[in-house]
């Protein structure tokens, strides 16, 4: 099995130009935006939507980013970002991802996020929400 196919939420995206520094080299942060994007479809898959947790009362905030940068991205190139569940706790969800081009592992990293509430206090993750999440990681 590759990479990718380690991960429950597979993700493809096209470098565009506006993805790049002045090299011509995925520009650091154009990587969280990805990683958002594939949490966001991870989300999906289990069947929520963020506006869904939202109206609900229920917020995520990133807490810690740590990407390790293995190779450079460029222009054109084709990339495949894989997203799985890795661990929760009571108010924390991690996850872990991997960036990778025909193969070659690009960056790798954890993610991980803290439950707030509306007042942007640390709040405990619905019971209800870590039973779904847990069911995604198999």
């Amino acid at each position: 099995m590759d990479k990718i196919g380690e991960y429950w939420v597979p993700l493809r995206k096209r470098v565009m130009v506006y993805d790049t520094d002045f090299a011509g080299v995925v520009y650091f942060a154009s990587y969280m935006r990805w990683i958002e994007d594939a949490v966001t479809e991870y989300m999906r898959e289990i069947g929520l939507s963020l506006s869904s947790l939202r109206e609900k009362g229920v917020l995520f905030a990133v807490k810690s980013l740590e990407i390790e940068y293995l190779s450079p991205g460029k222009y054109d190139d084709l990339i495949d970002l894989g997203v799985r569940l890795e661990e929760t706790t009571r108010r924390r969800v991690t996850f872990s991802f991997s960036f990778l081009r025909s193969g070659e592992t690009l960056a790798e990293g954890r993610i991980t996020y803290a439950c707030i509430n509306r007042d942007f206090q640390p709040s405990d993750i619905p019971e209800w929400l870590l039973q779904k999440a847990e069911e995604m990681k198999g």
